[in-house]
């Protein structure tokens, strides 16, 4: 029963360090792990409640939650990214009686070790053919190694053996693209399915009053708390809410309209493919092809007028499909979301001298991320971040590196690098990173894994004592606002959790 509730309270920490929408204020969120003992004994507890792992619920890719897709594998395998303790977790996960090798194979993936990943890959798939959990590893792994033929392959058999699966309809897509398969592309993309999303378990908020939390006593950065406004509850997605009513009523209304209502769950995954469908073959060629292989609007108005007797030459629909509306919905979003992103784009090449609010230049940043025009995300974020200091707007930049720097294997998404140079340096990075660390003792996430996670990639490319003596130099001599304000223990703390694991 203690076991039970351990393991419960771990995967509520782990969700809700990576999750706003569950976060409230004066949430304090502490450490889980500080030492090898620690992290051994927390992999080994996480392991002996897979069985039970279904009963936590699952992200709404996920159609239901099942054995190997839920919160606690999901869990699991953040911890053991972080600690780097794969081979314990594998170990206990073999000893268990049950049928757990697609967790397994999902480990060895994450592992710096492709080999043995692959070996095991190929084991397990002759074993369990039609296993498309397995199937996605491994197409993930050859769109990784630029190989969309080979995936292809895999992808529509991933399809054949799980027909309602959003991952292997997704991957299917995907592989489609990469081979330059528009048409293709489009049918898989209107044949995925859409899951509603689940009833969340919100702690429900109802702040109406300010709420002044104490200062903590070390981590400050005096711009980042002065400004710093806490994101958290199921609207933390519309950061009009938490802006100010002066600068929201400022703002121009087709911002505010694109950046309301934003995608969530298998309708975003939905939004990513068309966007990058859009990159690779261009705005017209979507339409285009989109009119080849979807009934369109008005050749269903002829048919509907066309009689026996009319000469008029009839339609061949036979071979077209009916557009579901969820994906007519997303062509109009994506378009009201292009329009603004290359509005701010043509203004941005013409030299002109734009005046937008500090909060409109992060909603043109936020739409310009959604739709991967990396080119006008990063001026518009900077900005933001030159006027005040914004947790989103911070994240965003520091994702947008960790994809072309830290994450270069990225295959799939080539075509969204290509001549898109980031004016963002190292030195940047490094001071958006501290910042944040700032922002997160300011209230109260000494746990801070998104930091983790980022600071375990960051040092696995560039030596750890190099980033910790660019951060001493960079910001304890050279910048006035990080002098004597404690910022850099709260570093500290973290990049010893991660030489702990790397000395064990």
């Amino acid at each position: 029963m203690w076991t039970e509730l351990f393991v419960s309270c771990v995967v509520r920490s782990v969700i809700i360090g990576l999750s706003k929408e569950r976060k409230f204020p004066g949430l304090v969120e502490k450490q889980l792990f500080q030492s090898k003992h620690q992290i051994v004994d927390l992999i080994t507890k996480l392991v002996s409640m897979l069985p039970k792992g279904m009963l936590l619920g699952a992200e709404d890719t996920v159609q239901k939650p099942n054995l190997w897709e839920n919160y606690l594998v999901d869990t699991l395998c953040y911890v053991v990214e972080v600690s780097g303790e794969f081979k314990h977790a594998i170990q206990r996960i073999q000893a268990l009686p049950l049928d757990l090798t697609p967790i397994i194979a999902r480990l060895l993936c994450l592992m710096d070790n492709e080999i043995d990943a692959i070996k095991y890959l190929n084991r397990a798939i002759k074993v369990k053919p039609r296993d498309s959990l397995l199937l996605n590893e491994q197409i993930k792994f050859l769109v990784e190694k630029d190989q969309p033929q080979l995936a292809l392959q895999c992808a529509l058999e991933s399809v054949n053996c799980n027909p309602i699966s959003f991952k292997s309809w997704y991957w299917l897509v995907l592989c489609h693209l990469l081979n330059d398969d528009l048409n293709s592309a489009l049918i898989a993309l209107n044949s995925t399915p859409m899951y509603a999303q689940r009833p969340r378990d919100y702690i429900p908020i109802d702040v109406k009053d300010s709420l002044l939390l104490p200062e903590p006593t070390e981590g400050k950065v005096q711009s980042v708390w002065d400004s710093a406004v806490q994101i958290f509850g199921a609207d933390s997605e519309n950061l009009l809410l938490f802006s100010p009513k002066i600068e929201v009523e400022a703002v121009d209304p087709a911002l505010k309209r694109v950046n309301l209502h934003l995608l969530k769950g298998t309708h975003k995954g939905a939004y990513n493919l068309l966007v990058w469908m859009i990159l690779k073959a261009g705005w017209d060629q979507v339409l285009k092809a989109r009119a080849e292989v979807f009934i369109m609007d008005e050749e269903y108005k002829t048919m509907s007028t066309v009689t026996l007797h009319s000469q008029a030459k009839p339609i061949d629909i036979r071979k077209k499909r009916q557009c579901e509306r969820w994906l007519d919905d997303l062509f109009l979003i994506i378009y009201d979301d292009l329009r603004i992103t290359l509005i701010v784009e043509n203004e941005l090449n013409a030299a002109k001298q734009l005046k937008h609010s500090a909060l409109e230049w992060e909603l043109i940043g936020l739409t310009s991320y959604r739709t991967a025009h990396y080119k006008s995300v990063v001026p518009a974020l900077r900005t933001t971040l030159g006027a005040k200091f914004d947790i989103v707007a911070a994240l965003k930049l520091l994702k947008m590196w960790e994809l072309h720097v830290l994450e270069p294997q990225a295959n799939k998404l080539r075509w969204l690098k290509k001549d898109t140079p980031l004016d963002l340096t190292l030195t940047i990075v490094l001071e958006i990173l501290i910042q944040v660390i700032s922002y997160n003792v300011r209230f109260y996430n000494e746990f801070q894994l998104e930091v983790l996670l980022f600071l375990k990639k960051l040092c696995d490319k560039f030596d750890k004592d190099f980033i910790k003596n660019k951060i001493q130099v960079s910001f304890e001599n050279d910048n006035d606002d990080l002098t004597n304000c404690g910022v850099i223990p709260p570093f500290d703390n973290l990049i010893s959790i991660l030489d702990t694991f790397d000395n064990s």
